[in-house]
């Protein structure tokens, strides 16, 4: 068995596993990456490498290590993510694992972040035990609490505010950086945007008019989200629920559109689901973040869509006014990943934040 760096000689394969191999949870979803896995796979960071395994001719599993920039205590600093790691059924647990480390260990030599972020489903304990065992030259997995993925119905956000928002145009683009770097350095990890990013691959699909902004009375910016649409590279595949919600669908639905929630997906379709992106409402105001929802379902880009989505720490302080609006709730638990060589990471008060569209 060996492990390589993949390139586009693997890129059916890769997107074939990424399209079937499905999170477990009380639904079952697959993160596809059509037409190109590399394409889907680059909003991950601004360098991303993919880790594949290979036993005889036989492609058997892969996991992705990207780089981006990002706050740390408030300054621009460059972290890693370890993300997509999959493999087919039979190769779980076994020592392909292992060999993939061993790649990522050399990887990391090139001192290009001092640590990593990853999630694991908070029902995927399997993994969670063994990631975090040390086994075999595994790093470090350390706990840092649960990330919650919030799923709303965009007619439902709508409903919760007066459509105050304002559309980014290429003009205000300066002022909504300006803002986000402002505001987003109160977060651990918050992503740092800069001009020249617009137009890469690193943020494909989202352009200054994809942003809302609300504003002051005296004309200062107050809150900016984005409506990132990813559909054309990367989508949810459903692929099923557990045998409860299976059983219960069909009851469940009309419930869920009557309270205005997001109805459960036929298993074998995709979630037309846009995030809501580098979401940051000044001082954290609950009633700024629920007039920003509502601003940013009626943009244009989230006419069609079912379900536009946002990622929350449980320290978050708008966590809990988000978590009250009636939606469908993922959760995982983020962890910061370490070598034994490298010190635990030193961090301050900041809750953490990660970019649910980037991972």
């Amino acid at each position: 068995m060996k492990t390589i760096l993949a390139d586009a000689q693997q890129d059916a394969e890769l997107r074939r596993l990424a399209a079937t191999d499905a999170m477990p949870g009380w639904v079952r979803l697959a993160y596809a990456r059509e037409p190109d896995f590399f394409t889907g796979t680059a909003v991950e960071g601004t360098c991303v490498q993919v880790i594949a395994g290979i036993e005889g001719d036989r492609f058997i599993g892969m996991g992705t290590r990207a780089l981006k920039p990002a706050y740390i205590n408030g300054a621009p600093q460059t972290i890693g993510y370890l993300g997509g790691l999959r493999s087919w059924p039979e190769f779980r647990g076994g020592r392909s694992l292992f060999h993939g480390y061993r790649l990522l260990r050399q990887l990391h030599a090139d001192g290009r972040c001092p640590f990593y972020l990853t999630t694991i489903l908070a029902d995927n304990r399997a993994a969670q035990t063994l990631l975090a065992s040390g086994r075999a030259g595994l790093p470090r997995y350390a706990d840092h609490g649960l990330y919650h993925t919030h799923a709303f119905a965009p007619t439902a956000l709508a409903k919760l505010a007066p459509d105050d928002g304002e559309r980014g145009t290429p003009e205000t683009l300066p002022e909504i950086l300006a803002f986000l770097a402002e505001n987003g350095r109160r977060r651990q990890f918050f992503p740092v945007l800069e001009p020249a990013m617009f137009g890469t691959d690193y943020l494909r699909g989202l352009s200054a008019d994809d942003f809302v902004i609300l504003r002051t009375p005296q004309g200062a910016i107050a809150g900016v989200t984005a409506v990132w649409d990813q559909r054309a590279f990367r989508q949810l595949n459903v692929l099923g629920y557990s045998p409860l919600v299976r059983r219960l669908r069909p009851l469940l639905n009309p419930c869920l559109r009557l309270l205005g929630s997001i109805p459960l997906p036929a298993p074998g379709t995709k979630l037309a689901c846009g995030f809501l992106s580098f979401f940051c409402v000044r001082q954290d105001d609950p009633a700024l973040a629920r007039r920003l929802l509502s601003a940013a379902a009626r943009h244009p880009k989230a006419q069609g869509l079912a379900a536009l989505a946002i990622g929350l720490h449980e320290r978050d302080p708008l966590h809990p006014p988000l978590a009250a609006i009636r939606g469908l709730r993922y959760r995982s638990r983020l962890y910061l990943v370490a070598f034994a060589e490298d010190p635990p990471p030193a961090l301050d008060y900041r809750p953490p934040w990660l970019e649910l569209g980037s991972l």
